[in-house]
């Protein structure tokens, strides 16, 4: 009866091959489809250091490399910036020429580009108070407020649900420099409880309890 030898690469072997071949791009931030606050956005990333100087990082279709200032001689690579990007969808891109080894030993080169998606949220807008009451029959008050004043006039959509318990304004207006409405004003109709929502394009809503 023949005995055969087996074939098998020795496990730490296998270990050395795989971690020897590995190149690549990771810890990305904002993570893909991620929504982060209105403000500066804080991104980066690492690389391996076997990317030949050639790393690129594009937002939104520019190229942002300078920006962020890859630091090539660290294991791995770090890449960091602080952008300030306006409300809504945004895509971070980096991509490289990264060697490919075997045992060590350089065997070609491959391109590999990772890319994020993520969304900026608006400024917040405010209801002051968060919170108010009034009778059947009776009025009470409340104001859109804005995290800071913009250069033009800001348009705030009203909405009650459930709805039919206040009557109030379809939009009101925060004007220009501003950062609060005039009063809107608020009838009661039935009693009961309703959330009063306020919205605008580029900003995140807002809710009152009345």
């Amino acid at each position: 009866m023949k005995t055969h030898r087996s074939l098998l690469l020795p496990v730490s072997l296998v270990a050395l091959l795989v971690v020897a071949g590995c190149s690549g791009i990771s810890n990305l931030r904002p993570v893909n489809n991620s929504t982060v606050p209105a403000g500066p956005v804080a991104m980066s990333g690492a690389f391996r250091s076997n990317v030949n100087n050639s790393l690129r990082i594009e937002v939104d279709g520019t190229d942002e490399t300078s920006t962020f200032n890859p630091v090539y001689t660290t294991a791995p690579g770090t890449f960091a910036a602080t952008l300030t990007l306006a409300p809504g969808s945004h895509q971070m891109v980096v991509s490289g020429d990264f060697t490919e080894y075997f045992l060590f030993f350089p065997v070609g080169r491959r391109a590999m580009t990772e890319q994020v998606s993520f969304t900026v949220a608006g400024p917040v807008l405010g209801f002051s108070p968060v919170s108010t009451s009034t009778t059947v029959g009776g009025t009470t008050s409340v104001n859109i407020t804005l995290p800071q004043a913009q250069n033009a006039p800001v348009t705030v959509s009203l909405s009650a649900a459930p709805g039919g318990l206040v009557s109030h304004p379809a939009t009101t207006t925060v004007a220009q420099g501003s950062t609060s409405s005039l009063a809107i004003t608020l009838t009661g109709l039935a009693a009961g409880s309703t959330t009063l929502t306020a919205s605008a394009p580029s900003f995140t809503n807002a809710n009152a309890a009345v």
